[in-house]
């Protein structure tokens, strides 16, 4: 994930176009960021967490009639996993996904590929579970 927005009364570098990635722990979140030189970590503690929000990630298929993809799909194989066997780039396509975490003190807003939507809804259903 790319750090698209970050708003917080300090921040020690410019984040903005940084890699972030989180980490569940009992008491909450970790973030790991890394821009260029700099390396950061920041504990976001499950009490402090306003609101996580994720949006985007919406599929388009469009199948050609003798598609690997297409046969899968008819034989019963999840769309997670037949989506890897299509032939040309153009039939199965999927839009950024856009995280936005609030806390007291920060907004962050993060952007990845939206091929990592499985895993990403996952995540953000399990950070909702630890907010009080």
């Amino acid at each position: 994930m790319f750090i698209q927005a970050y708003k917080a009364e300090e921040a020690p570098v410019e984040l903005e176009g940084a890699k972030a990635n989180f980490e569940i722990r009992e008491a909450g979140l970790l973030m790991y960021i890394s821009k260029s030189h700099h390396r950061l970590v920041f504990p976001i503690p499950s009490d402090e967490i306003k609101d996580i929000e994720l949006s985007g990630g919406e599929e388009q298929i469009k199948l050609m009639w003798i598609s690997p993809m297409r046969i899968f799909m008819k034989l019963g194989m999840s769309q997670r996993y037949a989506r890897y066997f299509r032939l040309r780039d153009d039939e199965y396509s999927i839009s950024p996904m856009v995280l936005q975490l609030a806390t007291h003190d920060m907004s962050l807003t993060l952007e990845c590929s939206g091929f990592n939507n499985y895993s990403l809804a996952e995540f953000v259903e399990q950070a909702k579970s630890r907010i009080p």
